[in-house]
């Protein structure tokens, strides 16, 4: 980004450029804070700085031990993009960005599919909102690679306009998490411990599957919203984890989806057998378990091939 803002003030280049490798290490220990119940800041923490210090320890050697005047004639050649040892700093610079960045998404994408294995309902929880927001940070971060590329054309507008976009989708970033974050404390939930595992002992596994199934069937624990995994297993007087296992091999579908498919079952049931017709799709969203229309619409239309209305009519 260095162009010639710094012409005058040649000993400031790059410092504040530098900062932006702070950005994805942040936003990564973020990520893992709101996914962890366990998470805490530890002085390990610090080795994320190292880059940083890496490449103003470089800079140092290349940059800022040389003369004023040398100075300026290295922020002309980075504008004419013909110093090597700045576009090695460069390059290095946009590994490393990308590297944080693929790990974010690789976190929150795990974070997702483990709240499946433990909760009925992760629409509070389930960092839809993170995931948009880093898609938004990874456009700013394109856009703003896209205005140094162009910067050695003649596409000098083009150039304006890239910036431009970066700083708007950076603005909208961090607006965006910090009011979520402000206004939403509920997002701090993170997942608890594993889950996953199934003993081996087929025979007993099969009789808890039976009893799982005439537990969901005559019990119907699957109207409580905010059924999770250990109060289920609480009630068959299991361990969590077996239970989990019988779910995940047994089955071979996530408790998310067990229980969302029960209440679809449960949904249709009561669309057909009722003859009130004031009874509303909402209400049976909200009677089977439901807090979510969006939820509620996606999970009936994947069990049935219908949406709600269209099976009611």
């Amino acid at each position: 980004m260095t162009t010639g803002s710094y012409k005058g003030e040649s000993q400031y280049a790059f410092i504040l450029n530098g900062l932006v490798l702070f950005h994805p290490p942040l936003l990564l220990l973020y990520t893992q804070s709101l996914t962890s119940r366990s998470f805490k800041l530890k002085w390990v923490h610090l080795l994320h700085a190292s880059p940083y210090v890496l490449s103003m320890g470089l800079l140092v050697m290349v940059y800022y031990s040389k003369p004023v005047e040398l100075q300026e004639m290295v922020l002309d050649e980075v504008k004419k993009g013909a110093d090597i040892s700045m576009i090695a700093i460069s390059v290095f610079g946009l590994v490393y960005v990308l590297s944080y960045l693929t790990a974010t998404k690789l976190r929150i994408r795990n974070y997702r599919k483990q709240i499946k294995e433990q909760f009925s309902n992760i629409d509070r929880i389930n960092l839809k909102w993170l995931n948009f927001f880093v898609n938004i940070f990874i456009f700013s971060f394109l856009a703003n690679i896209a205005a140094n590329v162009i910067r050695h054309s003649q596409l000098l507008y083009w150039q304006e306009a890239a910036m431009i976009l970066g700083l708007i989708g950076l603005f909208i970033f961090i607006t965006g998490v910090l009011l979520k974050g402000l206004h939403h404390n509920e997002i701090f939930l993170g997942s608890g411990n594993e889950t996953s595992g199934v003993t081996e002992k087929p025979k007993e596994n099969e009789v808890l599957l039976q009893k799982l199934n005439e537990h969901l069937k005559t019990a119907k624990p699957f109207l409580n919203s905010e059924l999770n995994i250990n109060q289920l297993a609480e009630q068959l007087e299991v361990p969590t984890r077996q239970l989990s296992g019988v779910i995940n091999r047994d089955l071979g579908q996530s408790f998310f989806d067990l229980i969302n498919r029960f209440r679809i079952e449960e949904a249709k049931r009561q669309l057909l057998e009722n003859r009130d017709q004031k009874l509303t799709i909402s209400e049976v969203m909200y009677k089977v378990g439901f807090n979510s229309k969006s939820s509620f619409n996606t999970a009936f239309k994947k069990y049935t091939g219908k949406t709600p209305s269209a099976f009611k009519s």
